[in-house]
């Protein structure tokens, strides 16, 4: 148990407050009026931690919440005068409840069709599973045996893979 001792000039009624906002975070005060000033720091500084803290842990939070879903890439390339590409790249992340708490199941299909010369090509498709753990200090999945990382910006509520961007389906 730790006791400070403020000084302070005020009213009963403030006094009362006071004591029961340091009551509460654990520390027994004795009123004293030449401590005033170590008062009020000591309480900003209480205040701006549990605020940094409780922002960093809610941040943290909310892109592992984000995180499982669908996400969808619709793309068109020309990779030359003569070949041009359109597919759908989606991507399918689940929490794996049976690795832990920051693994995840990631599941990639890929279907695309090419035209050549002109000639539109038959559909192709690409199956991937990948397995994930989630940095927590990074923000990132970061995926074996591909070792790709999956980024999350949360401003614009996109998945990013290598450059490439998903978005959510809801």
């Amino acid at each position: 148990m730790e006791i400070i001792e403020i000084n302070l000039l005020t009213t009963v009624h403030n006094k009362r407050f006071l004591y029961k906002i340091f009551y509460e975070i654990g520390l027994y005060i004795v009123v004293n009026h030449q401590n005033l000033q170590i008062m009020k720091t000591l309480f900003f500084a209480v205040a701006i931690s549990i605020i940094v803290i409780a922002c960093e842990t809610a941040s943290s939070t909310s892109v592992e919440k984000f995180i499982p879903g669908t996400y969808v890439c619709n793309y068109y390339d020309s990779l030359s005068p003569i070949t041009k590409t359109k597919g759908v790249d989606s991507v399918i992340i689940q929490k794996e409840v049976s690795s832990g708490s920051d693994a995840y199941e990631i599941k990639r299909f890929n279907t695309y069709q090419q035209t050549r010369d002109s000639i539109l090509q038959p559909v192709e498709s690409t199956n991937e599973t990948w397995t994930g753990i989630y940095d927590k200090e990074n923000k990132v999945i970061r995926t074996s045996p591909s070792a790709k990382i999956l980024a999350f910006d949360m401003d614009s509520l996109l998945l990013k893979i290598n450059g490439k961007v998903y978005k959510k389906r809801e």
